[in-house]
């Protein structure tokens, strides 16, 4: 018996070492697909579809991944994702070219291992797969390229990073989507493409020892979180005082400056140990050496800055400290010092170019300092979409042109419709036809666009090219997927900025979004008026502080109060929930009372229909997942839940998002534009180059000019109508207001300012501060009053009943000049009847002139 039994066992196992062979082979590295680490809390990655939703509303098997590491062994290594951080324009692409850059930060052991790129994505149900492709470039390289087929469900995929692609400091990246529709092929039609990019699974997987970071020069490259948030927990000392607030809320400022977070949430409490964000702690040695995790710091001889790296039990700690409390401000001091700056040539330009470019008056920027380089496009909406950010006391009006200096290429054939349209801040500027019918190369041709329309702070320009074609009438799928090309834009259009008057309004929100007016650089103390210091209202305050030097670009020391400080002593900011909040202290940023306590009482009595306070099935909490990534909409935001009714049923409209190239190279530019020129005089027989900036190279639509001239010449009447009245703070501040913010001067220069930011309660302060500095909210920030509605995400702003004018720049005659122009651009009324005025004067001082010489008879 036993001699069968042997040789059967003999079969069935080599069976067995056989099938356990191939199921190893089957999920080695070359397929590139990765599992999460415990401390990453992934869902499993495949090529296939993995998840209806984030991750954050889904459980996660924690698991350790087998990949091969430069040809070595096979090891276990634990894998952590590091995701991408938050911007203005989120995470979808939009339109049939989309694109977004990122700035990404690595240290040194970072960039030193095999990197892989982790990427998930929703698409729309109308992008056809078959001709819509979605890259991901590194460093301006392609490092992979997948179709978009992803209408249902969440899909995940992970592609290799080139060795030696990736060097300590910034690096470029960038995802680029081609997209076409799947039965339509107008115009209107392309609004409906876009692909969502799901935050909680998109970043770059790195070995879990080398995810953290050792030093504070290295600070750009903390992870946030998984929706791009960085979270900053701040240990105060357990002895708190005034002193200890006002170094941390000057500590935290630092840190999002020169970590360059973009959407800093601040909490306070104990230190936190889990692995994302960073812990603050600021205290003199025998305050700080009481707080958990820093028992065990050694005495310093003097001011000392340290950085504790992040491991099992601790979050990464920067802590701040002296023997003394005046060592303790140096050591601060210190913190503050320049951090050296490092990376690729185009990790450097997209960090400059992140969240908008930064521009002064009298200046011209090419396309390719903005991350845009040549690109040639085939579809029927070609759009580019380039970020500025103007200084914030910049004075918008129409006393000067913004030239666009364009240059490029379309192809012969185009309909007769086929037009560049130019809008500012999602309103259109300019249009202009391509009436060419066999097509045109043009070089510097010259657009101009509204001064008037640009707006301190971030402005985001679209370059859009209209190039319908006899052929979309057919709308063959075969056609879409092998198109001609029809536009060329070259990287080196320029933007010229014209000098522009510098002086600030007050009040107005948008400036201290923007420049943290009047608190920035002023010369007498800020105060932070805080009457109930709980941990959720200063955390609230802390985050909005930092949001504000952040935009500013440098931090502001704030001094906190419990009692409302002095008119006159200073500018002052007000955090706290309304129920603790006298009548007069709201009246003083000025918001009514009784409004405001008539609508939270409201409030209050409704039902809340928030996802985060009540406890949704697994149904609903993947329902509204879903609707989140279908909609673009910020994570802190509460957006309704599946049980409520919504407001408004109507399809939220696509978001216009930046188009960025296909292709880079050097000599790129001029050698598109040979192709261009021999494929225009191929078809035309007969060519020649018009390189004069005189010529036009755009018919002008008359038409649109013409009413655009009426349309500025009935708003100019109406705001000069309408001066001193403004919208009624009334319709601002309703029922759907979740989150109040205000501003109030009562003083000469700036210096009594007061601004109010509060909501019905300290929960309620905290859950819509967070909402409020995600970059998609923050830069609708503007007019006197402005009323969050969280379920949507927006900004509801009344603009000042009345402003005045703070000097924010030496006086000179230039600014002075600019200043009266602008101001007079805006009240058109009155300028002409000034200039009917001066010329009656003139007209008789002639005569009286006239009457007095000469002979008489």
């Amino acid at each position: 018996m036993i001699k069968f039994v042997f040789p059967l066992a003999l079969v069935a196992g080599a069976l067995l070492w056989s099938q356990a062979g191939l199921a190893q082979q089957r999920y080695l590295p070359q397929q590139n697909y990765l599992q999460a680490s415990p401390m990453t809390n992934l869902a499993p990655v495949s090529d296939d579809v993995t998840a209806t939703l984030p991750s954050s509303a889904m459980p996660r098997q924690p698991s350790a991944t087998l990949i091969r590491i430069a040809g070595t062994s096979l090891a276990a290594v634990s894998t952590m994702l590091r995701h991408l951080p938050n911007n203005a324009r989120g995470l979808r692409l939009a339109g049939e070219i989309g694109a977004s850059e990122w700035p990404v930060y690595l240290t040194a052991p970072q960039a030193a291992h095999p990197l892989k790129f982790q990427l998930g994505f929703l698409s729309a149900v109308s992008d056809m797969p078959e001709a819509s492709s979605l890259t991901v470039q590194v460093n301006d390289q392609t490092i992979g390229d997948i179709s978009i087929d992803a209408p249902k469900q969440v899909r995940t995929v992970t592609f290799d990073v080139p060795p030696e692609l990736m060097r300590p400091g910034f690096n470029s990246l960038r995802l680029v989507a081609q997209q076409r529709h799947r039965v339509d092929c107008s115009l209107a039609a392309t609004y409906e493409l876009w692909t969502q990019i799901d935050a909680t699974q998109t970043g770059f997987l790195f070995q879990a020892s080398d995810i953290s970071v050792t030093s504070l020069a290295d600070l750009p490259a903390l992870p946030p979180g998984e929706q791009g948030a960085m979270p900053i927990h701040a240990v105060l000392p357990l002895s708190t005082n005034a002193a200890s607030i006002d170094r941390m809320l000057l500590l935290t400022q630092i840190v999002a400056i020169k970590g360059r977070f973009e959407q800093p949430l601040v909490d306070i409490g104990d230190a936190l140990a889990d692995g994302k964000g960073v812990n603050l702690a600021v205290a003199p040695y025998d305050e700080l050496i009481r707080l958990h995790g820093l028992e065990t710091l050694p005495a310093p001889d003097g001011p000392q800055v340290g950085f504790l790296p992040a491991n099992a039990t601790r979050r990464a700690t920067i802590f701040v400290t002296g023997r003394t409390a005046e060592d303790t401000d140096l050591a601060l001091a210190q913190v503050a010092s320049a951090i050296a700056t490092d990376g690729t040539a185009q990790g450097l330009r997209a960090a400059q170019a992140f969240p908008g470019y930064r521009v002064e008056g009298g200046t011209r920027l090419k396309l390719r300092d903005l991350g845009v380089i040549s690109q040639e496009f085939s579809g029927r909406l070609f759009r580019s979409t380039l970020n500025i950010v103007m200084p914030p006391d910049f004075y918008p009006a129409d006393y000067a042109k913004v030239g666009l200096e364009l240059s490029g290429a379309y192809a012969p054939g185009l309909s007769p419709g086929a037009q560049v349209v130019v809008s500012i801040n999602d309103k259109i500027a300019v249009g202009n036809l391509m009436g060419k019918g066999g097509g045109e190369i043009f070089k510097a041709r010259l657009i101009e666009l509204p001064l008037g329309m640009l707006r301190p702070g971030l402005n985001k320009l679209d370059i859009d090219a209209h190039l319908p074609m006899a052929a979309d009438a057919a709308c063959e799928p075969q056609a879409a997927a092998n198109a001609q090309k029809r536009f060329l834009l070259l990287d080196d259009t320029e933007i010229v900025i014209p000098p522009i008057a510098r002086v600030a309004l007050s009040p107005n929100l948008a400036i201290t979004a923007t420049g943290g007016f009047p608190y920035a650089n002023s010369r007498l103390p800020s105060h932070l008026y805080v009457p109930n210091p709980d941990p959720e209202t200063l955390g609230a305050a802390a985050t909005l502080i930092a949001r504000m030097a952040l935009s500013a670009g440098t931090a502001t020391g704030f001094k906190i109060s419990i009692t409302p400080p002095q008119v006159g002593d200073g500018s002052t900011l007000v955090v706290a929930a309304a129920s603790s909040l006298q009548p007069a202290a709201l009246a003083m940023s000025g918001l009514d009372p009784d409004a405001v306590a008539k609508i939270w009482k409201v409030r209050a009595m409704q039902p809340d229909e928030s996802g985060k306070s009540q406890a949704l099935s697994k149904y609903e909490a993947l329902t509204q997942a879903r609707i989140a990534l279908q909609r673009n909409f910020p994570a802190e935001c509460r957006m309704r839940n599946p049980r409520s009714k919504p407001r408004d049923a109507a399809a939220v409209a696509a978001r216009k998002l930046p188009v960025l190239p296909e292709a880079t190279g050097a000599g790129r530019s001029t050698g598109l534009a040979d192709q261009w020129g021999q494929t225009i005089a191929g078809k035309r027989g007969w060519f020649s180059w018009s390189w004069l900036p005189s010529a036009s190279i755009l018919e002008t639509n008359w038409t649109m000019r013409a009413h655009d001239w009426l349309a500025d010449g009935l708003a100019g009447a109406r705001d000069t109508l309408m001066s001193g009245f403004g919208t009624k703070a009334a319709n601002v501040i309703d029922d759907n207001a979740a989150l109040l913010v205000a501003q109030k001067d009562h003083g000469e220069g700036g210096e009594g300012i007061w601004t109010i930011v509060t909501a019905a309660s300290p929960a309620a302060l905290k859950e819509g501060v967070a909402c409020l500095v995600d970059p998609r909210v923050w830069n609708q920030l503007g007019g006197e009053i402005a009323a969050l509605d969280t379920s949507e995400a927006k900004l509801n702003t009344a603009a000042a009943s009345s402003a005045h004018f703070i000097n924010t720049q030496a006086l000179s005659f230039s600014n002075t000049r600019l200043i009266a122009a602008g101001w007079f651009s805006l009240h058109r009324p009155v300028y002409v009847m000034t200039i009917l005025a001066m010329a009656l004067l003139l007209a008789f001082v002639t005569l009286l002139f006239v009457k007095n010489v000469g002979r008489r008879s």
